[in-house]
């Protein structure tokens, strides 16, 4: 009697989980009508302004769009080395000033002559002032590691 009641007080909970994992109809049709995935919507895509919003913002690329403009023309190159002189992330930086690490887009702050940006744990600063510009460098907040950023 006992195991039968344990089955049938666990069986409720198993389909509830199931479902948890499931975006619903409505959401999934916002996140088409926007251009935006999940991930874009975490960086700040939003799923209520429509795809063309979302494409001049910068959070949704446009095959169309980057075909008629020549593709992105990436502005600036730059390298984050680590302090032993090996490289931690690639980053570029369009005429926009749209950033990408790795190829990811990121979301970047503009204010006082510098991009402020985050990946993961790590945090960016590039002087955008060219005579300062080896000043730009990255922080690990985590393990407290630095290293400079170079223009390539």
């Amino acid at each position: 009697m006992r195991n039968i009641l344990l089955v049938l007080s666990i069986l409720p909970s198993i389909f509830i989980a199931n479902q948890a994992f499931a975006i619903d109809e409505k959401y999934r049709h916002q996140l088409e009508q926007s251009g935006c995935i999940q991930l874009s919507e975490l960086q700040g895509c939003d799923i209520r302004k429509s795809k063309q919003e979302n494409i001049k913002a910068g959070f949704v690329e446009n095959n169309t769009q980057d075909a008629l403009e020549g593709k992105r023309s990436i502005e600036s190159q730059w390298i984050a080395e680590r302090m032993d002189g090996k490289i931690l992330a690639r980053i570029k930086i369009d005429d926009k000033e749209r950033v990408w690490v790795n190829d990811y887009r990121v979301i970047a702050i503009k204010k006082k002559g510098q991009l402020t940006f985050r990946q993961g744990k790590i945090n960016y600063t590039i002087i955008t002032d060219q005579e300062k510009g080896s000043e730009s460098f990255w922080y690990d907040r985590y393990s407290k590691d630095k290293g400079k950023i170079v223009l390539q």
